[in-house]
């Protein structure tokens, strides 16, 4: 079981870097099991997350000696510690892959899946909890962003701030918004008044840190190198439209 920082470290010879710690949501599965799968690899595991190597059958005791399964003449000395130098190279690598997982999944997870006999089995058990989880977070924190609504007395900054967290949020999941669509979004989501006041405001009051790399301007008088372009219509969320007109560069 994991520490409580979003990137783990180990000690061990095994070295996790930058790993990120596994959300119960799963909002973060997607690109958990990417890093998850390449640190694996890079450590010579894949085969043990597959599942395409055997472990070294287990021997029979039998009056102080130990035999192969269907072998009647036992090991030779020479033959028992080959068996058990193979074992333990089999075990410790599971117990690699154990590590890597232990470390980055939460408690109640980890109750979840310590059970599983082999690390294969552990990570199916992982995939079987989380496949589609995140999807559904991506759908829910999209439908969020989409819906939100800025009441007539409500405070713009707040608002465009709540929008940007959504952004991010989806930014994390790989699941990333285009910069016009967002500005859309921020459009629909503004009752008419507020946005006309944006409109009407000052130039250098009317830029707003969207987290997007372009932003809303009525004014063409403060951009640097003002350049028309056909009109590019933008559908809002809720199936309005509107156009950009021009491009350039703008003085704060």
């Amino acid at each position: 079981m994991g520490p409580s920082t979003d990137s783990m470290s180990s000690t061990s010879q095994l070295k996790i870097t930058r790993l990120p710690k596994l959300k119960d949501d799963g909002s973060n599965w997607i690109n958990y099991q990417a890093l998850a799968m390449n640190t694996l690899t890079a450590k010579g595991l894949r085969r043990h997350v597959v599942g395409t190597i055997k472990a070294p059958p287990e021997l029979v005791a039998r009056d102080s000696s130990f035999y192969l399964p269907g072998r009647l003449a036992p090991l030779s000395d020479d033959e028992l510690e080959e068996h058990e130098t193979k074992l333990d190279e089999y075990l410790q690598k599971q117990a690699q892959v154990r590590e890597v997982i232990y470390q980055t999944v939460s408690e109640a997870t980890f109750m979840r899946i310590k059970s599983a006999p082999m690390a294969q089995l552990m990570l199916q058990q992982l995939i079987a909890i989380f496949e589609g989880k995140g999807e559904m977070v991506q759908i829910d924190t999209l439908t969020r962003l989409q819906s939100l609504r800025c009441l007539e007395d409500g405070d713009v900054i707040l608002h465009i701030t709540e929008m940007k967290r959504l952004k991010e949020a989806l930014d994390s999941m790989s699941a990333p918004i285009a910069d016009a669509q967002f500005s859309a979004y921020i459009k629909a989501s503004l009752p008419p008044e507020k946005f006309g006041a944006l409109l009407t405001t000052k130039p250098k009051d009317i830029l707003i840190d969207a987290g997007a790399t372009r932003h809303f301007s009525p004014d063409r008088s403060s951009f640097l190198n003002f350049e028309e372009i056909p009109p590019v219509p933008i559908r809002a969320a809720d199936g309005r439209t509107f156009s950009a007109t021009g491009r350039g560069d703008i003085k704060v």
